[in-house]
């Protein structure tokens, strides 16, 4: 099946000179595209009538959630609305783990007088015949219930037939269960999910066990449990029974909910800008009509995008004459047989697998933390997905998303890639050791196709660690050239040029940045993007690929040499002695230190007496990787001043595998 994509427009930008960008916006949701007609996989939410915002389904006591309405073809739906799958293998075309819900039975052992099958419209009616098997052994009929995602639960209905007579001439309502046992379970384990082996295990928590039931009409009522799996077994020693009905009821909101859009098509390839979205949160206390806002609720949102060149992320594999993979298109791949289940190994023209394209799509992005911050898939993209899950702690909270919105403008060039190497080298896998300076050069080749993009004035490098601009070359060949200005902030360098802007040239233009910086951590992937200063625009990001014939990396990233790194590193002090009489000279003792290759790793600085005695805590928190400075104005932790002698300053980082400390003394003068 050929996947769809959203064309937001047929062409965005257009004209052959040159272009003066404007900033556009992309919007889901509220105000935008709705979210029906995007949605491509959607777990577990609704859209919410008046105003189009996307929200958990609630799940009404009422409702029986295994029979929903059927599809236009006939399939059986949840009450969630997702179609059932009969039987625990994949089947369908569109089967995914943990989205496609799946019922089926395992018989235990295999004497059995009718098969399993619905008897009308309704999946939750069954019938089902079972005698007693004489001879040891265990046997039992197993009914299993994969909701594919976590629902509060809190009751469970199974009952015979109303009418009727069995094949022995005995009333079908009289053939009720007389012993049962329920169990569910939240989190999956191997043979619930794709293994052939179906163990009939009693599941995690057991909801309700008798082996002397009385009851025609089975209701079992338990506190509300958030469960994944529910499993209903029959022991049949003994017993004969019949089941008319299965009817699983809740109450709340599923806890765990999914929405990925289809691929959305913004008619030529473009520069991303910043995202935002509108997320509210709710709690709903049951017997109430209207849930009140929670801006406290635990409750997050989890939201990641890809971009990509073509219209599907998906890459199909046939079986090659000589049985591997090889890809093909998408209307070949769907012609191309399934393996069948009885020829071992791999024929020719088989089906394979389906993969993610990484030729023309990125992987999904890290999550974003905050609405606002600056998109983190590749640039230069026509196409887009965007993902988020919202996982709440307990069924009674939600989350609403309002919307979802993208700045997107026009490319500055066609096509922008860069690679790294040291100064002096062309290695094809750069190395240089952690935490000393080290000369490197960045290449770039700006390629411009032929509608006049605007081009670009200035190119910002992220190092993390400080780093220091050496030279700068533009120009094929490459000619040394002063840049306007040059800058660095927050582990950013930035370097401007507007009296040497890059334009279209003979179709491509080369350009060369020289700095030093240290490498922090095990890989440092130097990403960077080019600006155009002079008008209202997005920057655009450079690529790994291959910019020059003198470096060999085709890639953005330097390894650190060795098989370890000290996670302490660099400690200096301004001075080795401290005189706070408040004459403002050594008044205060300045302590500069790097931590390589940590992240969110707990840092402590004290003071110590030569003793032992710890007087002061400067430091105590949790630290990345990075160049920092701290201040010590000869004071312990009650304000007052230390008596003169000497002290010890201790600096410890207690990374994951290993504890990183170093002390040095200091002076205190009067």
């Amino acid at each position: 099946m050929k996947s769809t994509f959203i064309a937001v427009a047929a062409v965005l930008f257009s004209g052959v000179g040159p272009l003066w960008a404007e900033i556009h916006t992309l919007v889901l949701g509220q105000g935008g595209i709705p979210w029906d007609e995007l949605g491509e996989r959607v777990v577990g939410l609704e859209t919410i009538p008046i105003d189009g915002a996307l929200q958990p389904l609630e799940l009404l006591p009422q409702q029986n959630i295994i029979a929903g309405p059927r599809t236009e073809s006939g399939e059986y739906t949840t009450i969630l609305g997702s179609t059932w799958q009969l039987g625990k293998q994949p089947k369908r075309d569109d089967f995914e783990l943990g989205v496609t819900p799946r019922f089926w039975t395992s018989i235990l052992p295999l004497y059995h007088t009718a098969p399993f099958q619905v008897i009308d419209g309704d999946l939750a009616t069954v019938t089902k015949l079972r005698w007693s098997v004489v001879g040891g052994g265990r046997r039992e009929d197993i009914y299993t219930f994969d909701f594919a995602f976590p629902i509060p639960i809190n009751r469970v209905v199974f009952y015979p037939p109303a009418t009727g007579l069995d094949e022995g001439g005995g009333l079908r309502k009289q053939r009720f269960p007389r012993a049962y046992e329920i169990s569910g379970a939240r989190e999956s384990v191997d043979f619930l999910l794709l293994s052939e082996e179906d163990r009939p295990h009693t599941l995690e928590q057991v909801l309700s066990r008798t082996f002397v039931n009385s009851d025609r009409v089975i209701d079992v009522r338990f506190p509300t449990q958030t469960l994944r799996f529910l499993r209903i077994a029959f022991n049949l020693i003994a017993q004969v029974y019949m089941l008319s009905e299965i009817e699983v009821y809740g109450e709340g909101f599923a806890p765990e909910t999914s929405y990925r859009t289809s691929v959305i098509d913004l008619g030529a390839p473009v520069n991303f800008g910043r995202i935002f979205w509108e997320f509210e949160k709710f709690r709903k206390t049951p017997g109430e009509p209207e849930p009140v806002l929670a801006p406290d609720a635990p409750i997050s949102l989890v939201l990641e995008t890809r971009t990509g060149r073509d219209d599907t992320p998906k890459a199909y594999y046939i079986i090659s004459d000589i049985g591997a993979e090889r890809q093909v298109e998408e209307a070949v791949y769907n012609k191309a047989l399934e393996k069948s289940p009885f020829v071992q190994g791999n024929r020719p023209g088989d089906k394979s697998s389906i993969k993610l394209d990484e030729q023309n799509w990125s992987f999904w992005s890290t999550p974003y933390d905050l609405s606002g911050q600056l998109l983190r898939s590749p640039d230069a993209r026509r196409y887009m997905q965007l993902q988020f899950n919202m996982v709440a702690e307990d069924f009674h909270t939600f989350g609403r998303v309002k919307s979802v919105a993208i700045e997107y403008s026009p490319l500055l060039v066609e096509s922008l890639v860069g690679e790294v190497g040291l100064a002096g080298r062309g290695d094809r896998v750069p190395e240089a050791p952690a935490g000393q300076e080290t000369t490197f050069i960045y290449d770039v080749l700006a390629s411009f196709g032929s509608d006049g993009q605007l081009g670009f004035d200035a190119i910002k490098l992220n190092t993390v660690a400080e780093a220091e601009f050496a030279k700068l070359e533009i120009g094929q060949p490459l000619a040394e050239v002063e840049p306007d200005s040059v800058r660095f902030a927050d582990g950013v360098l930035a370097v401007y040029f507007p009296s040497h802007k890059v334009v279209r040239a003979d179709g491509e233009e080369h350009l060369r940045l020289t700095f030093r910086t240290a490498l922090l951590d095990f890989t440092t992937y130097f990403l960077g993007e080019v600006l155009e200063m002079t008008g209202e625009n997005l920057p655009q990001s450079i690529d790994p690929g291959d910019a020059s014939a003198e470096l060999h990396s085709d890639d953005i990233r330097v390894f650190a040499t060795g098989t370890s790194i000290e996670a302490l590193s660099e400690i200096a002090l301004d001075s080795s002695f401290l005189t706070p009489n408040g004459d403002r000279i050594n008044d205060e003792l300045g302590i500069a230190f790097t931590l390589l290759g940590v992240e969110n790793t707990a840092t402590e600085i004290g003071v110590y007496t030569l003793t032992g005695q710890r007087i002061r805590d400067l430091v105590r928190g949790k630290f990345n990787k990075g160049f920092y400075t701290e201040q010590w104005d000869g004071r312990d932790d009650q304000g007052a001043l230390v008596p003169p002698g000497i002290y010890l300053l201790h600096i410890k980082v207690d990374a994951d595998k290993e504890v990183s400390e170093q002390f040095r003394s200091v002076s205190v003068v009067y």
